[in-house]
């Protein structure tokens, strides 16, 4: 029997639900960054079928939302900043206003949106959140 590491009085944890399936456009969709000569994309695994496509060039760091909207940080060509994309590539949008914004991510609800940042503006690192 394996000793457990619970203070007195700490219940045990317990199972309180199962996780069904994904739905709507994050089910079935995995977002990944992938690296070659020198430069990193982001690109959609599409689960159902097994098919890989490319989303953007010269991105990194993609998080997706429940919508299939991605967040993504641009690195190089131009695109230095904080962007999104729908997963069929269409809506791109800049929604950083700095170089060193980075890590972009969705709230749980996905109305807002969060990412790092070391911009001078800022004087130190910090975390942002918005709309």
């Amino acid at each position: 029997m394996q000793p457990t590491h619970r203070a007195v009085g700490t219940p045990a944890p317990t199972k309180t639900g199962v996780v069904g399936p994904l739905t709507g456009a994050l089910g079935g969709h995995i977002v990944f960054t992938t690296a070659g000569g020198g430069a990193t994309e982001v690109d959609v695994l599409n689960v159902a079928n097994k098919a890989i496509s490319w989303l953007f060039s010269n991105a990194r760091q993609p998080d997706i939302r429940a919508d299939g909207r991605v967040g993504f940080d641009g690195t190089g060509g131009g695109k230095n900043n904080i962007f999104s994309i729908n997963l069929d590539g269409t809506g791109e949008m800049m929604n950083g206003t700095h170089p060193e914004d980075s890590y972009p991510g969705w709230s749980p609800s996905g109305q807002s949106a969060v990412f790092y940042s070391t911009s001078a503006m800022v004087a130190s690192e910090s975390i942002f959140s918005g709309t």
